[in-house]
């Protein structure tokens, strides 16, 4: 089984003391490309720094830039206050080798419910359009963060210009209704699942994962977050990526090692990555 982890946290400090063994896990385990998405400007050299360390070790990693959500609250270089301007500074960083996509970026609605104005939806929304912007510019995809926020989301991504080739991108760690799918699929965004699958609580991914097209789905770890069932209580790994695999080939009922296959040629040909020296660290 040869996996793409399209959505792996890899320079978080959770994996500091040993991200050595976490990368040989994770090749042990047929993981073979890896997208590390962007947090927050200080951010972004170190993402890459992770991705260089990944690479002379047999994996192949990318990496994204972008103001995550979260970042915004803790005010993060201060970008909540002004997005003006931030779509220039993310097309300059999406000049690093390496960088194949814009993100991790979106809308967060129970954030902005805890922090209030500092990280209200329109604050967040003021600084997606800027994402969207320097996608549009730079024609990278964006990979989009959205929790209880997907009415806003489309209607962002409708109102945006209208670029040739047509802005692309994913909704990683999708939590949207079965309904939503074909909103987003009919928008150009492939939607990632992960560990949510592994729970049988969750049949709501279940069904949302059933009716998206094969074409369109994509497996992530988010590690160290969103740990698979099997593992619940340890930090998540890219190595758990299988598990995650077994699952969504359960739902569709396809092979496992077709769901892996197809979900890499999806992760690959939405970043760019069909010639796979282009943007490769």
């Amino acid at each position: 089984m040869t996996l793409f982890d399209s959505h792996c946290h890899l320079d978080f400090a959770a994996f500091d003391p040993d991200r050595a063994a976490v990368l040989q896990r994770a090749r042990e385990a047929g993981v073979t490309h890896m997208l590390v998405p962007g947090y927050e400007p200080e951010q972004w050299l170190r993402a890459g720094g992770a991705a260089l360390a990944a690479t002379a070790r047999g994996l192949r990693v990318h990496v994204a830039v972008g103001i995550h959500p979260y970042a915004l609250a803790a005010e993060a270089g201060a970008w909540a206050e002004r997005p003006a301007g931030l779509a220039a500074r993310l097309s300059e960083a999406a000049t690093m080798q390496g960088v194949v996509a814009i993100g991790e970026c979106g809308l967060d609605s129970p954030l902005a419910d805890r922090v209030g104005d500092a990280c209200s939806l329109a604050v967040q929304a003021a600084v997606l359009r800027e994402h969207l912007h320097a996608a549009n510019e730079c024609q990278l995809p964006l990979v989009l963060h959205v929790v209880k926020a997907h009415g806003l989301v489309l209607e962002l991504l409708r109102a945006a210009p209208s670029p040739r080739p047509p802005l692309r991108g994913v909704i990683h760690a999708f939590s949207g209704s079965p309904e939503l799918v074909r909103e987003y699929v009919d928008q150009g965004f492939m939607l990632g699942f992960g560990g949510a699958l592994t729970r049988p609580t969750h049949e709501k991914a279940r069904a949302a994962a059933v009716v998206t097209p094969d074409e369109f789905l994509l497996v992530e770890t988010d590690a160290p977050f969103l740990t698979p069932h099997p593992y619940r209580g340890a930090p998540n790994e890219p190595y758990c990526l299988p598990y995650t695999v077994r699952a969504l080939a359960g739902v569709v009922d396809r092979p496992a090692d077709l769901v892996a296959a197809q979900s890499a040629a999806t992760a690959r040909r939405v970043y760019g990555l069909a010639d796979q020296q282009t943007n490769a660290l």
